[in-house]
């Protein structure tokens, strides 16, 4: 007999897991008792999964698509099946929107949303061996945010895993034409002057690494 769905439950567990969703706090106490019964967060990653029934909404689409994610590899392909429904969905209304600060940019938080989506469906596609899928996917998640470091790391990682190493190298020199390669001022929250060089450093860091393993393959 399947579990009765109980997407409430599967939001305070996924945020017990450490996944910033919203969730009823008067299902805290319950969520633990959960975990207590599970040994292991695999474990709990599925049972989000089974409270969330046949994911008719995009609650529950988007509860399991982070579940799915979480479980690596081995759910790559399930990932991707629901990563792409909810992404074609009209999204989950309670997730938080607005706007966020970080070290000077102003970036908003529904585009944050979405691009750690689409990251995680370019890491699904690349558990399936779909690399050409992963890094299109990878791409799109750059266009949303391409002042976001992580995202131009798995562009040039997945160009590198396709062999093509000298376009995975002038995809990271090209990166420093960038306004956001530039050291950029701005003020704290208690108003004091502050330079942020982050994007710069992350990127320098990661051509000298991509020029290594592109000379390695000599």
């Amino acid at each position: 007999m399947a579990e009765k769905a109980d997407d409430g439950l599967a939001a305070a567990l996924l945020f017990k897991l450490g996944e910033a969703v919203p969730h009823d706090a008067a299902r805290d106490e319950e969520a633990d008792a959960v975990i207590k019964q599970n040994h292991s967060d695999s474990g709990v990653l599925m049972k989000i999964i089974s409270l969330c029934g046949n994911m008719e909404n995009p609650k529950r689409l988007y509860i399991c698509a982070k579940a799915y994610s979480r479980l690596g590899k081995k759910y790559a392909a399930d990932a991707v099946k629901v990563l792409k429904a909810y992404l074609i969905s009209p999204g989950w209304d309670e997730l938080p929107s607005g706007i966020r600060t970080e070290n000077g940019v102003a970036a908003d938080i529904t585009t944050r949303i979405y691009d750690d989506l689409y990251m995680e469906l370019g890491t699904a596609y690349a558990g399936t061996g779909n690399l050409e899928k992963a890094l299109s996917t990878y791409r799109k998640a750059h266009d949303l945010e391409p002042y976001r470091i992580i995202c131009i790391i798995e562009v040039s990682n997945t160009l590198f895993c396709l062999g093509r190493y000298k376009e995975a190298m002038d995809f990271l020199l090209g990166q420093r034409d960038s306004l956001y390669y530039r050291p950029k001022k701005y003020r704290d929250e208690n108003g004091n002057v502050q330079v942020d060089r982050s994007f710069q450093e992350a990127l320098n860091r990661q051509t000298e690494i991509m020029k290594k393993r592109v000379e390695g393959m000599d």
